[in-house]
């Protein structure tokens, strides 16, 4: 099945060189992922609540938990300056540089809150704009028939950093006696290994091919897209992309003549096709996802796990085993779902297993206090409260195939490459908003909410994420990067409900079914900018020729 569907991409497309950037840039995920899996079993250190004067569920705990989103915001919105100005590469380097840097200054805070928030804020900074540029990047040089595997290769690796988090915390724990300071130390450090071979991979990978294109520097370009692909410059692959690379340059080009310097922010926010990719697609999924409750369960799993009646002696080693669940989850979804179901089912299949457990976690405990239970539990109890502590990996399951699969990429891809940078650093500043918000607010329903309040609200925010998943966001698998704009250019009430999966290998796109639809072909026809992007019949000789021309010259210089 998997080869069926990448059938129509060269053998040589598919090589070493790609999948190095994949890995390096996929493989920056941990640097979100392994915070959340260390700051979840740190909060349980005995030694270091002792050092730090913190107690269980204060403020200051939360704050601390939280610093990292908090500084992830500002660092979502600042990659946005740098990531088109001094490019995707360089821009990784920098944020690599930040989280090294945060991290050194917390495992040297022993007893200073406030250098420890002042540390954790500057990681969040590092971290926050990982989800800028590692999405854009891999979007970017990756196939079409691969790019869902490429840009979840950065989620997956999310979970691989949370697994390595809780199993660090775990074999502290286990190893170290719980006064040592060691126990939270130890967890930390290994940050460096991540952040460091992340740090030194990156020295060894080329730009962005668009990215360059953007730029002006066409022959640079050409080169570039043809080492990523491992073909010269002429084959037909290449050139179909590198047509399509200066086509929607040329476009854009077309549009920014002449205007001021506040186009990009006029283009995002003046546009209804715009504001629904900003509004509807990329930020509605961050909400959704955030409060639905996936990101709070791997932050707070130890909590989750005994509120569910999981032992103190074993919560630990229980979320440990989570991390591998999830990790596993994720992975099935990166390589066979994603691509081959399309972003829409992969998302359905998730989101259901999400809400039927958190459906059965509410009726679970308002029925039941696993944490107060002094009797013995019969057949059927005991039957339900282990099905509680299934129904927590399924959930944690569902995440990873699900929100969680498309968050960092239906928000990347869906931009033309003038737009992407900006556009996906307000998207992912909204993902931490709201990470930030869901954090702290869990601690306090977990007290304030009876035992399956929040569950309840898990419940019913994954039920409608079902439908606004359905009605709102379009199907954008098997569609090259400059073919998006079609997509958008329908009425709003078609975009979600009428697009479907392109078939890979076939160049038919929603372009060839507009075009049959007066009202789209005359929004289309009072803007010059988005006229060009009918159908080639709707595209004068003359651009044609240009265009021809210009890659002629490309060709030429290479």
């Amino acid at each position: 099945m998997f080869m069926q569907h990448i059938k129509s991409t060269p053998r040589e497309a598919l090589n070493w060189r790609l999948a190095f950037a994949m890995s390096v840039f996929g493989f920056l995920g941990m640097s979100r992922g392994s915070d959340e899996g260390i700051i979840s079993g740190i909060q349980e250190s005995l030694a270091w609540r002792r050092t730090y004067g913190i107690e269980a569920g204060s403020s200051t705990e939360s704050n601390v938990v939280s610093m990292v989103q908090i500084g992830c915001v500002p660092g979502s919105l600042l990659a946005f300056l740098v990531v088109d100005s001094l490019g995707r590469v360089r821009t990784a380097q920098i944020c690599c540089s930040l989280w090294l840097l945060g991290n050194t200054l917390w495992i040297s805070s022993a007893g200073n809150v406030g250098l420890m928030y002042a540390a954790r804020f500057i990681s969040g900074v590092g971290i926050g704009g990982f989800p800028v540029v590692c999405p854009t990047f891999l979007a970017e040089i990756a196939p079409r028939t691969v790019r869902g595997l490429a840009v979840c290769l950065f989620s997956m690796s999310v979970y691989i950093g949370i697994t390595l988090g809780y199993f660090s915390n775990l074999g502290t724990s286990v190893h170290l006696s719980e006064l040592d300071n060691a126990q939270w130390r130890i967890p930390i450090a290994a940050n460096f290994i991540y952040s460091g071979l992340a740090l030194v991979g990156t020295f060894f990978i080329k730009e962005s091919p668009r990215w360059l294109a953007k730029k002006g520097r066409d022959t640079e370009a050409a080169a570039v897209l043809s080492w990523y692909r491992n073909m010269d410059v002429s084959h037909p692959f290449v050139r179909d992309e590198l047509e399509g690379i200066y086509d929607q340059n040329r476009i854009e080009r077309e549009a920014k003549a002449g205007k001021s310097a506040f186009y990009l922010v006029r283009e995002l926010f003046g546009r209804a096709d715009n504001l629904y990719r900003l509004l509807a697609v990329g930020i509605g999924v961050q909400i959704l996802g955030q409060w639905s409750g996936g990101g709070s369960l791997t932050i707070y799993a130890p909590k989750i796990f005994k509120l569910v009646g999981v032992k103190e002696n074993t919560k630990l080693y229980t979320t440990a085993i989570f991390g591998i669940v999830k990790l596993i989850a994720s992975a099935v979804c990166a390589f066979f779902l994603i691509d081959m179901l399309g972003r829409k089912r992969s998302v359905f299949i998730g989101i259901s297993l999400q809400t039927l457990a958190a459906l059965y976690l509410t009726v679970y405990l308002s029925q039941t206090d696993p944490g107060h239970e002094t009797k013995l539990k019969s057949a059927n109890e005991e039957r339900a409260s282990f099905g509680a502590i299934v129904m927590v990996f399924i959930a944690g399951c569902g995440w990873a195939l699900g929100l969680n699969s498309i968050q960092y990429l239906i928000g990347t891809e869906i931009w033309p490459v003038s737009l992407r940078a900006i556009a996906t650093s307000i998207i992912m500043a909204f993902h931490f908003a709201n990470q930030y918000g869901s954090s702290r607010a869990t601690q306090l329903m977990i007290e304030a909410l009876d035992r399956w309040g929040l569950f309840a609200f898990w419940t019913v925010t994954s039920s409608l994420s079902i439908l606004y998943i359905l009605f709102f966001i379009p199907e954008t698998s098997g569609r090259s990067l400059e073919d998006m704009d079609a997509l958008f250019q329908r009425p709003w009430y078609r975009i979600g409900i009428m697009s479907s999966r392109v078939i890979s290998g076939h160049v038919s796109d929603s372009r060839k079914i507009d075009d049959e639809d007066p009202k789209i072909v005359h929004e289309l026809q009072r803007d010059g900018a988005t006229a060009n992007a009918l159908d080639d019949k709707e595209e004068s000789a003359e651009a044609k020729r240009e265009a021809d021309c210009r890659l002629r010259m490309t060709l030429s210089d290479v």
